[in-house]
C-alpha cells in the first residue's frame, strides 16, 4: 500500500485542521548543524507544512548533547505535548535507554515517520592507518566519537566485545563536524558516524580513497559499501548475532521523526497523515534523492510497528546491552 494510500486510509476529520493554524511546529536536532540530522531536518521543514492543515511555521533548533539524549529527555519529559514539538535524535533509542541519564522509553515515543535508514561507520583516514577490519583486530586505532553514552560511542565498544576489534573510542567531541576536523587535524586516526554525513561533509575523501571504510553497523552491507563488513556477519555465535541485532535495529529506525508521549492522537494523525503525503511529493522525493540516492521513507504508522518490535528483546539480553553499554 502506498503511503498516500495508507494516510487517506486512517483518515483525519476535518475539524482537526484548526489546531495548528498559526502554530509554530519546532523540530529538535539532537545534533549540531551540518550533521545529517539536520540537513534532513531542514528539508522535512521546508516541505511539510504545506500538508498540515493550517500551514504553521516550521523551524529547525539543534539541541547537541550526550549523543542525543539531551534531545530525547526533553522530548520526552519537558517539550510541549500539543503536537508543536518533534525531534529527530540518533536512531539507536533503545539501545541508549541503558545510558545512566536517559529518562525515556523509545516504545512510548509517538512516531511520525522515518525518512531513511541509517548505515553508522567506523573509517579511518591519514598514513599508516587501519584500512581493514582484519587489520583492526591486530592494530589499535584511537576513533573520535561523540558523548561516551551516544550511539557512536556504544557500537564502538560493541564490535571491540563482539567481534574482538582495538578501536580505542576518543569521547568529548559535540558533534560529527567536530570529529572531522580532528581527523584532518591528525588528533585521532579515524571517527565512527553516519555514512550520509561523511558523504556530505567530505566527498572528496571518498572519491579519493583518502579515508577507508573499517566497519559498517548495519544488518548487511550498504549497496555503496560492498567492501567494507556489516557488524552482524562479524559475530561468531548465535547469541553474539542476537545481541548485535539489537544494537543494529537502529538501521530501521533511522533518519525518524517523534513526538512527545502524551501528544493527543488526532494531532499524531495529522502529523503522520502529513508526512505520508510530504514523502509521495515529487519535489520533496527528488531533494532527497540527490542527498541519499537510497532514500527508503515509511509511514509514521508502519514505523511505530518497527519500534515496538524492536522493545522485544528478552531481558537477559537487554542486560547483557547494558553491560556493553556501561563498559562492565
Amino acid at each position: 500500500m502506498s503511503l498516500i494510500a495508507v494516510g487517506a486510509a486512517m483518515g483525519v476529520p476535518a475539524r482537526a485542521a484548526e489546531p495548528f493554524a498559526g502554530k509554530t511546529i519546532a523540530i529538535y536536532v539532537g545534533s549540531g548543524a551540518g550533521g545529517v540530522y539536520d540537513v534532513f531536518g531542514r528539508l522535512v521543514a521546508r516541505h511539510i507544512t504545506r500538508y498540515i492543515p493550517g500551514e504553521p511555521n516550521m523551524v529547525v533548533s539543534p539541541m547537541p548533547g550526550a549523543g542525543g539524549i539531551a534531545a530525547s529527555n526533553f522530548l520526552y519529559n519537558a517539550a510541549p505535548r500539543d503536537g508543536t514539538a518533534l525531534a529527530i535524535v540518533s536512531a539507536a533509542l533503545k539501545v541508549m535507554e541503558t545510558v545512566p541519564g536517559a529518562r525515556y522509553e523509545a516504545v512510548k515515543f509517538n512516531w511520525i515517520g522515518r525518512i531513511l535508514s541509517t548505515t553508522n561507520v567506523t573509517f579511518t583516514r591519514g598514513p599508516g592507518r587501519v584500512k581493514t577490519f582484519p587489520e583492526a583486530l591486530e592494530r589499535e586505532s584511537a576513533i573520535a566519537v561523540m558523548a561516551a553514552g551516544s550511539a557512536l560511542s556504544i557500537y564502538t565498544r560493541a564490535i571491540n566485545r563482539l567481534a574482538g576489534a582495538k578501536f580505542t573510542p576518543v569521547h568529548g567531541y559535540l558533534d560529527a563536524a567536530a570529529a572531522i576536523l580532528a581527523v584532518e587535524r591528525g588528533e585521532v586516526d579515524g571517527a565512527t558516524f553516519a555514512w550520509n554525513s561523511l558523504k556530505n561533509m567530505r566527498p572528496q575523501w571518498i572519491a579519493d580513497g583518502s579515508a577507508s571504510i573499517v566497519v559498517q553497523y548495519a544488518p548487511a552491507r550498504h549497496s555503496q559499501l560492498p567492501d567494507a563488513p556489516a557488524a552482524l556477519e562479524l559475530m561468531r555465535t548465535k547469541e553474539d548475532r542476537e545481541l548485535m541485532s539489537i544494537f543494529m535495529s537502529s538501521a530501521d529506525t533511522g533518519i525518524s521523526i517523534k513526538a512527545p508521549p502524551g501528544t493527543p492522537a488526532e494531532r499524531v494523525e495529522i502529523l503522520r497523515r502529513a508526512f505520508a503525503d510530504m514523502m509521495n511529493d515529487g519535489s520533496f522525493r527528488a531533494e532527497a534523492a540527490r542527498l541519499e540516492p537510497d532514500f527508503d521513507p515509511v509511514n509514521g504508522w508502519e514505523l511505530q510497528k518497527i519500534v515496538e518490535a524492536s522493545a522485544s528483546a528478552t531481558p537477559e539480553l537487554m542486560e547483557r546491552v547494558r553491560q556493553i553499554v556501561n563498559g562492565q
